[in-house]
This record gives C-alpha cells, structure tokens and sequence, in this order.
C-alpha cells in the first residue's frame, strides 16, 4: 500500500480522509508534533479533535501515522530553526 493515497482523480481533501486497502477503506492515521508555546498546543489539540470529526484516526507518535503535521510558531529565530529542523528530521 502507498503512504498516500493518489490524487491524480480529483476529490480534494476529501479524498485525503481514507486509504483503500484489500479489506475495503481504512481512515489515514495522523500524528502531531507541537512546538512551541501553550497557545500552540492549545491550537494542536483543537485540530486533532477536528480530524477526528472529519473521520482521521489520531495516532500517537510518528511512526504509525499516514500524515505527519507539524505545528509551529515562527515569531523567535530559535523557534523557526527548531521547526525547519523537525521538518528535515521527518522528511528523512
């Protein structure tokens, strides 16, 4: 199975809440990592619960998610390279 599904057909976000399996659709798994200030993690919480409505397993950790979403700030230098190092970390 790909990591993702494939878009070439249309559909939008939509077609982003699901992957096709051999056992029919199996919803995306995300994970969050949060960086930053209590705000933030206030923010990271409110979109895993709306993922979640929209039909997105929440996964803890990385390592069994489909999506990873990296939430940030970026109003202090410091916090701009630790972001742009967790994205490279990921990406690798």
């Amino acid at each position: 199975m790909a990591p993702f599904p494939d878009l070439s057909a249309g559909g939008g976000p939509i077609a982003l809440r699901s992957l096709k399996s051999g056992d029919g659709v199996t919803p995306l798994r995300v994970g969050l990592i949060s960086l930053g200030c209590s705000r933030t993690l206030v923010d990271s919480e409110v979109a895993l619960g709306s993922l979640k409505n929209e039909g997105y397993e929440v996964v803890d950790g990385l390592a069994r998610a489909d999506i990873a979403v990296v939430n940030t700030c970026g109003f202090i230098e410091e916090a701009k390279r630790e972001s742009i190092e967790t994205i490279l970390a990921l990406c690798a």
